[in-house]
C-alpha cells in the first residue's frame, strides 16, 4: 500500500473506534461476570453460618442440636449459593457468545467502510 493512500485522520478514525468498542466491551463483560449482589449476600450469610456452626461445634455435645441445626442452615445455604454460580457460569458463556458475534459485527463495518 502506497503510503500516499492512507491518511492520518483515518488513522486515528480508526484507533478511537478501536478504543472505544474494546473498552465499551470489556465494561459490557465485566458487569455481567462480576457477583451480584445476591451472591455477595449469600456469601456473608454462609460465612456467618459457618462461624457460628464451629462456634457451636467447639461448645461440645451440649450445643449438639443447635450445631446441627446450623449444619443444614449451612448444607441449604451452599445449595443456593451453588445454584447461583451455575447461573454466573451461563451467563459468562451467553456474553462471551454475544462479543463474539459483535466483533464478527463490528469488523463486517470496518471492512465494508473501508
Amino acid at each position: 500500500i502506497p503510503y500516499k493512500i492512507v491518511h492520518t485522520g483515518d488513522i486515528i478514525l480508526l484507533l478511537t473506534i478501536g478504543f472505544l468498542y474494546e473498552l465499551s466491551m470489556r465494561i459490557y463483560q465485566h458487569k455481567n461476570e462480576r457477583r451480584t449482589p445476591q451472591e455477595r449476600q449469600f456469601g456473608i450469610h454462609l460465612a456467618t453460618l459457618r462461624y457460628e456452626a464451629a462456634k457451636k461445634r467447639a461448645m461440645g455435645p451440649s450445643a449438639f442440636v443447635e450445631t446441627a441445626k446450623l449444619e443444614r442452615a449451612v448444607l441449604a445455604t451452599e445449595k443456593k449459593v451453588a445454584k447461583l454460580v451455575e447461573g454466573r457460569g451461563s451467563r459468562k458463556t451467553r456474553v462471551a457468545a454475544q462479543i463474539k458475534k459483535y466483533n464478527l459485527v463490528m469488523n463486517v463495518l470496518i471492512l465494508l467502510t473501508y
